[in-house]
């Protein structure tokens, strides 16, 4: 299973600020593998923090979908604030594919 490098962001509050130091959860929809070595469970959260741009912290990293069996896996995405206020509204979903490493969160379109 591939590890993906997230970069980018620029994540902002809902009055237009960067959103420094704030964070985000990535949630697995399903159970997933990868030929029987790697097994994650459905709920499975990584927490991708942000730096003082909103945008990933250097180091950030996460499994890509695409690499995962049976196929059509995805992470739920939510977005905190650095006193862990929810800022994102709604269910907003992340399919990651192993191309392009890294993958800059900038040009991710939830949907």
């Amino acid at each position: 299973m591939a590890l993906v490098a997230l970069t980018g962001g620029g994540f902002s509050t809902p009055n237009g600020q960067p959103l420094s130091n704030g964070y985000l959860l990535l949630t697995l929809s399903h159970d997933e593998q990868s030929d029987g070595a790697i097994q994650l469970l459905a709920g499975h959260t990584i927490r991708i923090c942000l730096d003082n741009n909103g945008n990933a912290a250097v180091g950030s990293q996460a499994y890509a979908t695409d690499q995962m069996l049976p196929a059509g896996a995805y992470y739920t995405v939510t977005v905190y604030d650095n006193t862990g206020r929810q800022v994102s509204t709604g269910n907003q979903t992340l399919t990651l594919a192993s191309s392009p490493n890294p993958y800059n969160l900038g040009s991710w379109i939830p949907s």
